[in-house]
């Protein structure tokens, strides 16, 4: 992924269709702290609000980035208290307890038409297809799963085609491209 800096971060922003309580939310500096020197691993980038509840989703894929607002919302235990283990839909990392979530998209805006997806709370999905996390060194265990890094980012960079695809997302651009 191109590196999103606070000031690429707003010029991005401010492409985006969001409500103005969104907008003085985000914080465009979660982005810079999340990938600082690790750009190249990443296709999929959140940078959540300050509570964590929303954010931006950056999308890169073959050189065109993409970005569109999501809603996230943990996933809670049975009634029991037990964790219930998820298996991300975008990663396929199977997560368990707190690190599980919802992510929600808009497909139009001002619409209540959306989608969701199951998915890791912390939105690290280029970062656990590459096992560089704990949580993708026990999905490999608990989904015996044999392939290589290389095929999981694969399969990670198809499904964000068809993400972009299903939220008729348009590329990005900056002042200098």
């Amino acid at each position: 992924m191109r590196e999103i800096n606070p000031q690429t971060f707003t010029a991005y922003a401010s492409q985006l269709k969001m409500s103005a309580n969104l907008r003085r939310r985000l914080r465009p500096s979660a982005a810079v702290d999340i990938a600082t020197n690790n750009w190249q691993h990443f296709e999929l980038l959140g940078t959540p609000t300050k509570d964590g509840n929303a954010g931006i989703l950056f999308i890169e894929l073959h050189n065109t980035l993409y970005a569109t607002t999501y809603e996230l919302a943990p996933i809670n235990s049975t009634p029991t208290g037990r964790a219930k283990p998820v298996i991300c839909d975008f990663c396929k990392t199977w997560q368990s307890g707190g690190r599980t979530a919802s992510i929600t998209f808009r497909t139009k805006a001002r619409s209540l038409d959306s989608v969701s997806f199951l998915c890791c709370a912390d939105l690290l999905c280029s970062l656990h297809v590459r096992d560089k996390t704990n949580a993708s060194k026990i999905a490999r265990t608990q989904l015996r799963e044999h392939l290589a890094p290389e095929q999981r980012v694969d399969r990670l960079q198809h499904r964000l085609a068809d993400l972009v695809t299903q939220l008729a997302l348009v590329p990005l651009s900056t002042g200098s491209e």
